[in-house]
């Protein structure tokens, strides 16, 4: 009956937070042979995660064909970076696994820092951004930056927290690639979330 952050934070509180990110790591992987092609599986790590080697290793191990196709790594924005060099050059290590996202860009530690320095395939905006972009021009003028920002590097933007067809239609005419959020599902079980996935793309 609680959200998932809810248990991470806790897990954070009783020094349990890389455990619980490796284990749900292992918990998605075991559903990536039920993604439909052309549909990508979406992991979420922490920098710390990331710069224990952990990740790497536990991708490695489970590495039998081309997982880069079907994985992206979302690095999340709960944990200050403190030193780049190493993130970067441990991303460098996933890539031939996954392709990059940046989560929550927007909020946290998510800033231009993040942006510039760690490369991304994919770059998911806030849904602080996206909630009532219809009607806020502040929200639209960000967005609208980080479409041309997006383009400029070469990666895909995602709207994450689509809830309306307004705000979908201003996504769209903004430029941005991809939406994510309860206007196009509500979380499923793997099963019924991939027969959700089939009749999506089939359509």
């Amino acid at each position: 009956r609680r959200g998932p952050a809810q248990w991470f934070e806790d897990a954070e509180l009783v020094g349990l937070g890389k455990e619980l990110e490796m284990t749900a790591v292992a918990c998605a992987l075991e559903t990536v042979s039920a993604v439909p092609e052309g549909i990508y599986a979406a992991i979420n790590a922490s920098p710390r995660t990331i710069l224990s080697g952990e990740l790497q290793r536990t991708l490695a191990a489970f590495e039998a064909g081309n997982l880069g196709a079907t994985l992206v790594i979302e690095v999340t924005e709960h944990q200050e970076v403190a030193d780049y060099p190493a993130l970067v050059a441990a991303l460098e290590a996933l890539r031939p696994f996954a392709r990059i996202a940046i989560d929550d860009v927007g909020s946290g530690y998510a800033g231009l820092r993040h942006l510039t320095d760690l490369k991304p395939d994919i770059l998911k905006m806030d849904m602080v951004i996206t909630r009532d972009i219809d009607t806020d021009p502040a929200r639209r003028a960000i967005t609208a930056a980080m479409v041309q920002f997006s383009r400029e590097i070469g990666c895909r933007l995602v709207a994450e927290g689509v809830e309306t067809e307004a705000e979908l239609a201003m996504l769209r005419s903004l430029g941005v690639d991809y939406g994510q959020g309860y206007l196009f599902a509500r979380p499923l079980p793997v099963v019924a979330a991939q027969q959700h996935l089939l009749s999506f793309s089939i359509a």
